[in-house]
């Protein structure tokens, strides 16, 4: 079986060609705008990505600092439970 090549100029020889290259740059169209999607959605990845690092600095920071405060909260009870046992001491006496 081989393939016959027509080289005459008809209108059948030339509509083929037109609906190739019509078929190819629609392919051509729907590939780029798929690349351009794509690099659009890891853009906004990227960005997500860089939001939810910053949130969790800053989380980290918040967490450390509740617990500073905790403790020292703790240090002050504890002041507080020694200087209520030395007045009642006093009181006692008095």
């Amino acid at each position: 079986m081989s393939i016959d090549f027509n080289p005459e100029f008809t209108v059948a020889n030339v509509l083929t060609i037109v609906v190739a290259l019509t078929v190819g740059l629609s392919a051509w169209n729907s590939v780029e705008g798929q690349v351009s999607q794509n690099q659009t959605a890891i853009n906004e990845s990227k960005e997500s990505v860089q939001k939810i690092t910053t949130d969790l600095a800053e989380l980290k920071i918040d967490v450390a600092l509740l617990k500073q405060d905790s403790e020292h909260a703790s240090e002050m009870m504890e002041e507080i439970k020694a200087n209520q046992a030395q007045i009642i001491k006093l009181l006692t006496k008095g």
